[in-house]
């Protein structure tokens, strides 16, 4: 298990751990304080989940500039008559990337119709308009469960999809080892 294995398991427990603080919570200040540190570690924990599998099709050595460009998120360029990938950041919206690593490693499209994508991309939306405030959010515990639940369905989808296995956590469900 590499290092940043081991850093998104922590960081998908520290969200559950948060999201069951919020639920003991009473004062409406911690109850949101959780739900806002819950979310943003589940989202982050997903982006590292993805990395990781990033990583290991990168260390098989055998993709090619525009898989290497996608999965590095690093822009390509023309050099000397041949695409090179470059040290410049090419930042790719999470859900696009977690469709292109689903169907570049399945070989599937990626099931839209499940409820856990509609839950993601709400998540998606929710995260965003905290790091982007415009206005002040009131999170749910309901919509932040959901999301946590959308993420480890997700990943537990594209474990099974890539490396025909569960994806570990996954049967853990919103139970978290942490006490926080």
């Amino acid at each position: 298990m590499s290092e940043t294995d081991v850093f998104a398991r922590t960081l998908l427990e520290e969200s559950k751990a948060f999201l069951d603080n919020a639920k003991k919570s009473t004062a409406k200040p911690s109850i949101q304080a959780h739900l806002h540190a819950s979310l943003l570690l589940c989202i982050s924990s997903l982006e590292a989940h993805l990395h990781s599998i990033c990583e290991d099709f990168l260390a098989r050595g055998d993709v090619g500039v525009l898989d290497r460009s996608i999965l590095e998120e690093h822009e390509i360029r023309l050099e000397h008559g041949e695409f090179v990938v470059t040290s410049a950041l090419k930042m790719y919206r999470l859900e696009e990337r977690f469709e292109y690593i689903y169907r570049r490693f399945s070989g599937k499209s990626l099931p839209r119709t499940e409820s856990w994508w509609a839950d993601l991309k709400a998540g998606l939306d929710i995260r965003n308009q905290i790091v982007h405030p415009k206005a002040s959010l009131e999170l749910r515990y309901e919509d932040v469960s959901r999301t946590l639940l959308a993420v480890i369905s997700g990943l537990n989808s594209i474990y099974r999809a890539i490396y025909k296995k569960r994806f570990p956590a996954h049967r853990l469900g919103l139970d978290s080892r942490l006490n926080l």
